[in-house]
């Protein structure tokens, strides 16, 4: 800083003018001119040191503001750096203004958690079952439209998603002609077995024959 170099200068010029000062007081004031006494010159003496005392207080407090001049520098780099890693993490300050690294905030302190909400997707009520059992698997629109055209007419496909639901969801696990017409399956086809053969071809169900009658179950 080019202040301290005149300061120094001049703490330099009072300590000689004090030196000269003491040489005099020494030799009894032969040096001063006539009608000087030794209480003037301890008058300028004291006046010189209170000076010196003010000018090292001066420079101990332009000292002390440039030490803090280079604290606050420090401490202001130290909070953009908390800012940046606060925003990485998700942590925004109150009253910061905006950089690449930050978004405006006028209020106070304040933490946002970004949390992904999971919305449930909403399923048939189907009887949950072991994962050795069959389980229930929703009849696609490809899946219908790959039936032949007889079972297409026979059934349409709203209809045979709910017979299959319907079927599934009565926690049977083998059925005959007359327990599918019990859950009301011939209310809604020509014949109980459509509904059993549509689930076979698309691999829903499958048939055995026992004591001369068919048997259906899920697979």
């Amino acid at each position: 800083m080019d202040f301290f170099p005149p300061l120094y200068e001049q703490a330099e010029y009072i300590d000689s003018g004090i030196s000269i000062l003491d040489n005099i007081l020494d030799n009894g004031g032969q040096s001063l001119k006539t009608g000087e006494s030794k209480e003037n010159l301890n008058s300028i003496k004291s006046q010189i040191e209170t000076l010196k005392e003010d000018v090292n207080s001066l420079k101990d407090k332009i000292d002390s503001i440039a030490e803090f001049g280079n604290l606050v520098n420090e401490t202001i780099k130290s909070v953009e750096q908390l800012k940046k890693f606060g925003n990485f993490l998700g942590i925004q300050f109150g009253d910061q203004q905006t950089t690449q690294y930050s978004i405006r905030d006028n209020g106070s302190v304040s933490v946002i958690i970004s949390e992904k909400v999971k919305t449930p997707i909403k399923s048939p009520n189907i009887i949950k079952t072991s994962s050795s059992e069959p389980q229930y698997r929703e009849i696609t629109h490809d899946e219908y439209e790959s039936l032949e055209s007889m079972y297409k007419y026979l059934m349409k496909e709203d209809l045979l998603t709910r017979n299959y639901y319907t079927l599934y969801n009565s926690g049977v696990t083998e059925f005959t002609d007359e327990l599918t017409r019990k859950y009301g399956i011939s209310m809604f086809g020509p014949l109980p077995g459509t509904i059993w053969e549509i689930l076979r071809f698309l691999k829903r169900s499958e048939t055995i024959e026992s004591d001369g009658k068919k048997i259906y179950r899920f697979r």
